[in-house]
């Protein structure tokens, strides 16, 4: 594992077939890049929730749905099957319920 002093990091270990779904590829300044989809980047907030705190993947399903950078079925479709519906499942239905 690599050792960073700046910017404080933390790294997570995952499965080649974890990492390597829902990926989106942008270009930016003429290079592509790799980057987990929004809706990824939630379920893997609600997944890792012990590391970055339960109100940071709170915040970002909320500016996420704000957005309308991830809809709701695709936020619930992932996190069925990541095994995190359970966990995001009320937060969800109560930002949704106003709708």
């Amino acid at each position: 594992m690599p050792t960073i002093d700046q910017p404080a990091m933390r790294f997570v270990r995952m499965s080649p077939n974890l990492l390597n779904e829902d990926i989106e590829r942008p270009t930016i300044e003429s290079v592509e890049v790799k980057i987990f989809s929004p809706a990824r980047s939630i379920i893997d907030a609600f997944r890792q929730e012990r590391l970055v705190g339960r109100n940071l993947a709170i915040e970002s399903l909320r500016e996420a749905l704000r957005r309308r950078q991830a809809t709701p079925g695709d936020i619930a479709n992932m996190a069925e099957r990541r095994g995190v519906w359970t966990k995001i499942r009320p937060y969800l239905e109560a930002m949704t319920a106003d709708a």
